[in-house]
């Protein structure tokens, strides 16, 4: 009864409104009762109402001396369920900032570098759709379609059906769209999110301190569940299961492309049958998990609120679930709190809308699958002197891509949304006018096939591996312009090469916000003259700001209108 009431209060605000050295108290009275009197804590902890997924029966058929005390679910600390967030791990900022050396710093704190998703979304559709129109696939040449086109008499023609091809494809592209969302509204669409292999996950949410004193969270982690059908076998750590065998002191730490964080076993994790009508409980190779989790140590101050971000990397393809979190209170008694999210509001009858029946969230369940490529885009000026950009100007960039996945990537190819970008065409092959130039697919000129050689393979780009693309980019009209680029790549295996085969794909973003100067100013004066009566003088000045070149910057003035 006293370990029940001392977690009621210290799950309540201001620990039940008394003074800070009783809260102190609950705290060290709850951490002795589950110290000394580990049985009783134990039976106190099942009346409090412990209930997992799998069903508190499964406890009992293990050894009291394996399990450890947990109190579960009592608001200390109170997690926001509602706060939960789910993401892939990835810290690359989406935006390059380039201008004048006294402005960067400014732009760079007012910008936020990710763009407007509905342009993002258009450039998707418009490059699927030029894609489908242009039949290119991964098993298929762009430089063949070219010359295709090129020996065509009536390439006017042909282009012409390229284009009404390209449109209605969009307008397909563009309906499928729209039928997924109100699928999606309806609550028919839910669906799993779709993750690969050895790609760090990323699970945000709010907690907060009720107490008025400080307390220091250790060994926070993830509580989640990785079933895989192939072996029909389920790893969990959900119940707080010890092994005796294992020395903490010495764990294996794992590490993945593109992440800097450091990554452990779960405490507890078990394995149990997927078709058992029981789950059988067996202690896990800390060693061979099919999961890894980051520890963290959240310290926060009385009555304060923050944010925690934890991270779970799968190691095996299965079905993923996040279950709750759990953490370490003054370093001795384990807190858990399960993770209840509601799901979307079903409005595909009229009994559902009116009573507002809700459906299974799907947020923190992933389907993991194969091992997949990860590009990274970044592009930056060759002349790293370059301060400014001019209208008009034409100026060498180098556009780099580095694949941090554990898998090839194929067929690259780049989306913009604007005709500024031009791919240098070192082939040394004979042009006519008729000939796509920049490694342009499609007529509009904004989707492009990346150019290079691999390590093993020509056009594969292999995991670790980066290349870096020489590219020019003219700009056009005046103030910031943010031009987007889209990534699209594909998985590369055996498979893939068949004719038949559908590789999966998947998308990169990158956002480059350039301030463009204009390469003249004009500045005009009128004022009235001190020889003529009536008559006034209008002086004009411009000013040549051309840099783009060494020589031939000259301008011209003709006439003033």
């Amino acid at each position: 009864l006293a370990l029940q009431f001392y977690a009621k209060l210290i799950g309540s605000a201001g620990g039940g409104r008394v003074s800070v050295r009783s809260q102190q108290k609950f705290l060290n009275h709850l951490v002795e009762i589950c110290r000394d009197e580990k049985a009783e804590a134990l039976i106190a902890v099942d009346r409090m109402g412990y209930n997992p997924s799998n069903g508190q029966g499964n406890l009992s058929q293990l050894n009291n001396d394996l399990q450890q005390i947990e109190i579960s679910n009592v608001g200390f600390p109170d997690v926001e369920d509602s706060s939960v967030r789910i993401f892939a791990d990835n810290s690359d900022k989406a935006s390059v900032l380039l201008g004048r050396a006294d402005s960067i710093a400014a732009n760079a704190m007012g910008s936020s570098g990710t763009g407007d998703e509905s342009v993002w979304q258009d450039m998707i559709i418009c490059a699927e759709s030029e894609l489908r129109a242009s039949s290119i696939s991964s098993n298929v040449d762009t430089n063949g379609a070219s010359e295709e086109e090129s020996s065509n008499p009536n390439a006017a023609h042909y282009g012409n059906e390229m284009i009404d091809r390209i449109i209605s494809e969009i307008d397909k592209e563009e309906r499928e769209a729209e039928y997924r969302e109100r699928q999606k509204r309806k609550g028919n669409a839910r669906s799993v999110e779709v993750r690969a292999t050895s790609e760090p996950v990323t699970v945000s949410f709010t907690v907060t301190n009720p107490l008025g004193l400080d307390i220091e969270l250790t060994e926070m982690q993830l509580v989640a569940s990785l079933s895989c059908p192939s072996s029909g076998s389920l790893h969990s750590n959900e119940f707080t299961i010890s092994d005796e065998q294992y020395d903490p002191s010495t764990p294996k730490v794992w590490k993945f492309h593109g992440s800097d964080k450091e990554f452990e076993s779960p405490d507890f994790m078990h394995q149990g049958s997927i078709d058992a009508d029981g789950t059988r409980v067996a202690l896990v190779d800390k060693y061979n998990p099919y999961f890894v989790v980051t520890k963290k140590t959240v310290k926060m101050t009385p009555s304060s609120s923050t944010v925690a971000f934890l991270e779970i990397c799968p190691l095996s393809k299965g079905d993923l679930e996040v279950i709750g979190v759990r953490f370490k209170l003054l370093g001795e008694v384990w807190i858990y709190h399960r993770f209840d999210l509601p799901g979307p509001l079903l409005q595909d009858t009229q009994l559902n809308r009116s009573k507002r029946v809700r459906g299974e969230s799907m947020l923190l369940k992933s389907k993991i699958e194969e091992e997949m490529p990860s590009l990274k885009v970044t592009i930056t000026p060759s002349n790293k002197n370059q301060s400014t950009v001019l209208q008009g100007q034409t100026s060498s960039w180098t556009l780099k891509l580095s694949n941090y996945g554990y898998a090839p990537a194929a067929n690259i190819m780049l989306k913009t949304n604007a005709p500024w970008l031009n791919i240098n065409d070192e082939t040394g092959e004979e042009k006519d006018e008729n000939s796509s130039t920049s490694h342009c697919v499609g007529p509009s000129g904004t989707l492009m096939k990346v150019p290079f050689e691999g390590t093993n393979q020509v056009g594969i780009l292999q995991p670790g591996e980066t290349i870096e693309v020489p590219v020019f980019i003219r700009t056009s009209g005046g103030g910031r312009q943010d031009f987007y680029i889209l990534c699209r790549y594909e998985l590369w295996n055996e498979d893939s090469q068949t004719k038949f085969a559908s590789p999966r794909h998947r998308w990169a973003r990158k956002l480059l916000s350039i301030p463009v100067y204009p390469s003249i100013t004009m500045s005009a004066s009128l004022m009235p003259s001190y020889v003529n009566n009536g008559e006034h003088i209008l002086s004009v000045e411009l000013m040549n700001y051309r840099s783009d070149r060494d020589s031939g910057l000259d301008i011209n003035f003709d006439n003033l209108c």
